[in-house]
């Protein structure tokens, strides 16, 4: 393993830590809950690309397989989202 390599990896790791501390910080966030939920979503799609970039080493491969990848990263946390704001306005109703 190079030393290149190794602060790469050292990057993503601070990252990943950064990531998981926004996470925790907008948990006790006093904002609208539908913005908390997009929000960890969008944040849930970051760490899962930096995890595909780096740790499955897909930055090293064709665009054509990071495109395959990708595509489930950000559809899968968007329809959560709409999942879940459905289940809201179910709840609630409209206003």
């Amino acid at each position: 393993m190079s030393v290149r390599q190794s602060w790469s990896d050292v990057v993503v790791y601070l990252v990943l830590v950064t990531f998981t501390a926004m996470e925790i910080s907008l948990v006790h966030l006093d904002v609208e809950r539908a913005l908390r939920i997009m929000a960890l979503a969008g944040l849930a799609m970051g760490k899962g690309g930096a995890l595909l970039l780096f740790f499955m080493r897909l930055r090293a491969e064709s665009a054509t397989l990071r495109f395959i990848a990708a595509v489930p990263i950000a559809i899968a946390p968007l329809f959560a989202v709409v999942l879940m704001l459905d289940a809201v306005y179910r709840l609630v109703g409209p206003r």
